[in-house]
């Protein structure tokens, strides 16, 4: 917004003048209001990102249980074959014919090559837990950033929310003391304007056109607002109407 001249403030309707500082500070009270209602929500999405850094330890955590119960398993599997491959061995000595000695060889063959698989499998496993391990380390890392983020931000946004409310209640109390000069009828039809038409009920003329509703007005109409002399109505949109070539109420 253009700062405004002492000059055009003093050529201006003085009802016409207070609706457009009302209107100043109901956009700023409108801005505070909607900037407060966010904080709770930015304050749960730096907690969403924290409890999901937990969620993904704890699923690493299971997972891992998991893996060291399927070593445990296959610990106990290699056992069983160790132990047979060594009761196989053991009976070698008491075979009496060769064909059971060829078969009880395949058997010590086959045995020796499940021990094998089940080597190749435990260890397979045994790395996997590893990489378990250091995900897990690295999860626990990830947690204790994700804290502290949301430890400060949270502290920030709270700061910010309290610095907002004191704000505001300066703000509804600029605006009381703006009211208290306003005609009756005029304020009733303001907030009624204020709640039809998107909060913004006092808007300049510009090039011809309300600033509210985009459409041209009348160019007699046009010539009285630029008078600033006395409360003028768009014939669309019924905002208050007033001229001073590019000055806004805040936030328009």
């Amino acid at each position: 917004m253009r700062v405004k001249s002492e000059e055009w403030e003093a050529e201006l309707n003085e009802q016409l003048r207070l609706l457009i500082n009302l209107q100043n500070v109901d956009k700023k009270i409108q801005r505070l209001v909607e900037e407060k209602r966010i904080i709770p929500l930015k304050i749960a999405e730096v907690e969403k990102k924290l409890k999901n850094a937990e969620q993904a330890l704890e699923d690493k955590k299971a997972q891992y249980k998991k893996k060291q119960q399927e070593k445990k398993e296959k610990e106990i599997l290699l056992d069983d074959e160790l132990q047979r491959l060594k009761k196989l061995k053991s009976r070698t000595s008491e075979i009496k014919t060769n064909k059971e000695y060829q078969a009880h060889m395949v058997e010590i063959e086959t045995t020796e090559k499940l021990i094998g698989e089940a080597e190749e499998k435990l260890l397979t496993v045994m790395e996997q837990l590893e990489e378990w391990t250091l995900e897990i380390n690295s999860a626990e890392e990830r947690i204790v950033d994700a804290l502290k983020e949301f430890q400060c931000k949270k502290e920030q946004l709270e700061a910010d929310d309290s610095q907002m409310g004191e704000l505001l209640n300066e703000l509804k109390m600029e605006r009381q003391k703006v009211t208290e000069g306003i005609e009756r009828e005029l304020y009733e039809t303001y907030n009624t304007l204020l709640r039809v038409r998107g909060g913004l009920a006092v808007v300049p003329v510009e090039d011809g056109s309300c600033m509210g509703c985009r459409l041209q007005i009348p160019p007699q109409v046009f010539n009285d607002v630029k008078k600033n002399q006395d409360i003028i109505t768009c014939s669309y949109c019924h905002r208050f109407l007033y001229w001073g070539e590019g000055l806004r109420p805040v936030g328009t």
